[in-house]
């Protein structure tokens, strides 16, 4: 069971455009970007650190240029970067221990809508990021930190070391890919390590959610095909040059999840094979993620679409957020709702904007107008325990009527004596070694003994 810590900690924030991403440091800190550039860290409990302002003001203040904003961001944490990406088709990097600029790449063929990063293997990792053209575009890097320097050696642009997109993709350490994949604006991406796939989300209803392979097709068949038959197919080491017509991948290589409406948010655990779904038709879908044609489950509760979803770290609870910043707990195994926190409840104000959940600190922290923090703590069950008498399945017992004791003895030979008023453990009399060779003689035998210490 779920309850909330009293009080709420709500306040104000000192960025007046959206706040597009919000997670925690290595340091314990708070850190949220807005659609501005203005960036602040926040302590644990919600007091105010620091802020500053990433994007220059001189930028949007030149000549002839469209204003520049943040389309949404990444921590980096493994190289102590912040990674955020901008409506001008840039990629840029920013050291975390001080916010200045450390390298940027630019001339995106397309907007970088939605970010992510993850770890693939010692010294790898995948960048990857949607579009507005419904492409997953990845970026595959080995010797990531030498590879970081070399960046740096490229000459600024606007005092940051600049270099073009086409630069990156010829680069050694750094294979392209780009897949064709919704039919409208990817909402989210994450790329998953255990299955060796990018699942991407999109508010069209035909590809709502796709789970698809990084690179190419698994299946040997349509390979061996590819290969002998076609004689456009790219030898480069990316998948398909920058400037060409994105390629959508062979249909064995992806599932598609279809959804009315499309999906916003999602989530994905590994540990119970679960992967939950989450949009304008305000139902929260569980799915097996290897089958797409049906959700196990349809969860049902928001009045609202619904804009955050995430797998509490027991993999037992699902947390989800509405745009009307109404936040809700899921059970995940009997799909019933375990707690609902009404706004006014929680005394945040306005349409929520992003959220993020820390599994160290379980707590739930909601950016809107306001910026809250609503932090759980489990119930756990009490008499869970208590009508657990042994390890073991039990092999028989005992009862003792003149004083109403029960002496129980299991399958690995524990023997207890139980006091039947108080269901208090008395003693415990023996653990044999031999298996269960305790006969039922022998415990009423031992039970008359301790019935009368």
């Amino acid at each position: 069971m779920s309850s909330l810590l009293h009080p709420f900690r709500v306040t104000e924030t000192p960025h007046r455009e959206p706040l597009l991403y919000v997670s925690s440091t290595v340091d314990g800190h708070i850190l949220c970007v807005g659609q501005d550039g203005l960036v602040s860290i926040w302590s644990a409990n919600l007091k105010l650190k620091k802020t500053s302002l990433i994007l220059d003001e001189n930028e949007n203040k030149l000549q002839n240029r469209r204003l520049k904003w943040v389309s949404d961001s990444i921590l980096m944490a493994h190289y102590n970067k912040l990674i955020i990406g901008t409506c001008n088709r840039e990629i840029r990097l920013y050291e975390l221990s001080n916010l200045e600029p450390y390298c940027q790449i630019v001339a995106l063929e397309t907007m970088p809508l939605c970010l992510d990063y993850s770890v693939r293997g010692e010294g790898e990792c995948v960048i990857s990021y949607g579009d507005e053209q419904g492409c997953v575009n990845i970026l595959l890097i080995s010797s990531v930190a030498e590879t970081l320097r070399n960046w740096t050696k490229y000459p600024p642009v606007e005092e940051i070391p600049t270099i073009s997109a086409n630069a990156i993709y010829e680069q050694e350490n750094i294979t392209f890919i780009r897949w064709k994949v919704h039919n409208d604006w990817v909402t989210k991406i994450k790329y998953i390590p255990s299955m060796e796939s990018i699942i991407s989300s999109s508010n069209d209803d035909c590809t709502a959610l796709v789970i698809g392979y990084v690179s190419r097709t698994k299946n040997v068949k349509h390979r061996l095909k590819t290969l002998m038959g076609s004689s456009t197919v790219s030898h480069n080491k990316f998948a398909l040059p920058a400037t060409a017509s994105p390629a959508r991948r062979f249909q064995c290589d992806e599932s598609v999840f279809k959804v009315h409406k499309g999906v916003k948010s999602f989530d994905f655990c590994r540990e119970s094979n679960i992967l939950v779904t989450g949009g304008l038709d305000r139902n929260i879908r569980l799915w097996n993620p290897y089958v797409p044609g049906w959700p196990i489950a349809i969860l049902r509760g928001h009045t609202s679409p619904i804009g955050f979803l995430c797998i509490a770290h027991d993999s037992t609870k699902i947390f989800s957020v509405s745009l009307d910043s109404t936040i809700k707990v899921w059970d995940i195994e009997d799909h019933s709702c375990l707690l609902t926190v009404m706004p006014k409840a929680s005394q945040i104000r306005g349409e929520m904007e992003t959220c993020y959940f820390s599994p160290d600190l379980r707590a739930l922290y909601v950016a809107a107008e306001t910026f809250g923090l609503l932090q759980f703590q489990y119930k756990e069950n009490q008499n869970q325990d208590s009508g657990t008498s042994h390890n073991k399945p039990i092999f028989c017992c005992q009862y003792n009527k003149q004083l109403q004791h029960v002496i129980s003895c299991s399958e690995d030979s524990v023997i207890k004596v139980w006091d039947l008023k108080t269901g208090q453990l008395i003693v415990k009399v023996c653990e044999a070694h031999g298996g269960a060779a305790v006969t039922c003689m022998a415990l009423d035998a031992i039970g008359k003994r301790y019935s009368n210490i």
